[in-house]
């Protein structure tokens, strides 16, 4: 199916307000503040690992999002890297593997991934991955039916019997997902058809990052000014 994964998690500075616009929608995508990746091979093998942590900038990061990663602008100061270089490495290595993108929650990695870009006028190198999201895989584990999904934790020690140690870390994450993706892969739970439609689930086009749309609306209007002139100037005659 694919010669390569890559297991991804990123940790923000919040949570979209909307999730249906576009990346250009004012103070509606948070930031990412660490984002992390492992690449496997189709045997299970690790072939690289990156983990970052990003400057913060004049971000404004939730006190809510900090409780839970544990992640404030003094650390993000004196830890973090440039943006722009890291997501350079990111799509380099999405460009040389081409890898089956793997996700807990990865219509979030997905949109983060490709707000990001936007804000550095970027495409989303994203947009062309394949895609399998654990989170989606959990459903049939699900037992309580006030739920419809499985957090990545309840996921782990569901399967596992074990209780992660450290979560809402992106390395260690990327480590728990990796773990239950490759569980879920041996027990053919990862089907080319599953991956069709994990695909098709996260990539809404209203994400897109795209000047397309923009352009096209200009487009759409220069030509009903045009024919409106071509028309006045019909009736004149």
């Amino acid at each position: 199916m694919h010669n390569y994964y890559l297991i991804l998690d990123t940790e923000t500075s919040g949570l979209p307000k909307k999730w249906d616009v576009s990346y250009g929608a004012k103070n509606n995508w948070p930031h990412v503040l660490q984002i992390a990746w492992l690449i496997f091979d189709s045997d299970g093998n690790e072939v690289k690992r990156e983990n970052y942590y990003l400057k913060p900038g004049k971000i404004n990061i939730s006190k809510a999002s900090t409780r839970i990663h544990k992640l404030d602008r003094d650390f993000l100061l004196k830890h973090g890297k440039d943006r722009r270089r890291v997501f350079e490495k990111f799509e380099n290595d999405i460009i040389k593997y081409h890898p089956l993108v793997v996700a807990h929650f990865a219509e979030l990695d997905f949109c983060m991934v490709g707000a990001e870009a936007y804000r550095l006028n970027e495409e989303n190198p994203l947009q062309q991955s394949d895609f399998f999201c654990t989170m989606k895989a959990s459903a049939k584990y699900v037992k309580n039916p006030s739920f419809s999904h499985l957090r990545l934790g309840v996921f782990y020690k569901t399967l596992f019997k074990k209780r992660p140690e450290q979560l809402h870390n992106a390395l260690k994450d990327s480590e728990l997902t990796a773990e239950i993706f490759f569980h879920l892969l041996h027990k053919n739970e990862v089907t080319e058809a599953i991956v069709k439609r994990h695909t098709l689930e996260i990539k809404d086009p209203n994400k897109e990052f795209s000047k397309k749309p923009v352009w096209r609306a200009y487009l759409l209007s220069f030509i009903l000014i045009t024919l409106l002139i071509i028309f006045i100037l019909w009736k004149i005659n």
